[in-house]
Formats: C-alpha cells, sequence, structure tokens
C-alpha cells in the first residue's frame, strides 16, 4: 500500500539521518580531542566555535599591532635617515638599505572587541599540543 510505502521510506531516511548524527558526534569528539579539549561530555559545539571565533579576532587584533609598530618604525628610520642626510655627519645608518614596506590589505572599518559573554571556564577547558595532526586528516570526512 502506498502508507507501507511511505513509511518504509520515513524509516530509511530516519535512519539516514541518525547515522549522519552519529558520524557527526564522533567527528566533534576527535575535533575536541585535536584541539586537547577536557571537558568532552559537557562541551557543545557553539562553546568550541566561539573560542576559536575569540582566538581569530584576537590574532587579526595582534597581527595589525604589529604591522602598525613595524610601519611606525619604518617612518622613524626613514625621518632619521633624512636627518642624517641632510645634517653635516653622516652616520653608519646610512649606508643600511632601506627595507621594503609590507603591503596590507586595508581594512575599511576596524573590528569590534568583542565582548565577554559568560567565557569563563572556556579557555581552561581547551589546552595546545604541539604534537596536534594535521586538522584536514580529522575533517576530511565531514
Amino acid at each position: 500500500t502506498s502508507v507501507g510505502t511511505h513509511t518504509l521510506d520515513a524509516i530509511k531516511k530516519v535512519s539516514a539521518i541518525r547515522e549522519k548524527v552519529e558520524m557527526t558526534n564522533a567527528k566533534f569528539a576527535e575535533v575536541l580531542e585535536y584541539f586537547g579539549i577536557e571537558d568532552k561530555e559537557n562541551m557543545q559545539p557553539h562553546e568550541l566555535f566561539q573560542i576559536i571565533v575569540k582566538f581569530c579576532k584576537d590574532f587579526d587584533a595582534a597581527k595589525e599591532e604589529v604591522l602598525e609598530k613595524e610601519r611606525q618604525k619604518r617612518v622613524e628610520d626613514r625621518k632619521r635617515q633624512s636627518r642624517t642626510d641632510s645634517g653635516s655627519v653622516a652616520s653608519e645608518e646610512s649606508n643600511v638599505e632601506k627595507t621594503v614596506p609590507v603591503q596590507t590589505q586595508p581594512r575599511s572599518t576596524p573590528r569590534p572587541t568583542p565582548v565577554a559573554r559568560s567565557n569563563r571556564g572556556m579557555a581552561s577547558r581547551a589546552r595546545v599540543s604541539s604534537l596536534q595532526p594535521n586538522m584536514s586528516t580529522v575533517l576530511n570526512d565531514i
């Protein structure tokens, strides 16, 4: 009958979805192990991704800060160079080759600093290991 066919089709679809959920949970457990998360039973996916997003934002901010300091140093070096070149005393700095400025993509608007929302304890759950495998091997089946 059509009801029986529909029921069998629905059972097959539910079974396939269950298998995918089990595979996803297993992969998530592997990702937690990769990142050294010790509290695997209580860690939710959104908590892990909050940690990753915060890390990426902090990394970008630190990178911008380093690039800005390097830019300021080059400007100061050029000023010092121009003073020694135009002055009466030439120092050894005038023999140093000028550095090529690092090209960065300008950011149209600065990223806002995220406000911590009950992130206490999340950072303590993650630990870093230099022996971590390549993530592509962990996530290749997803």
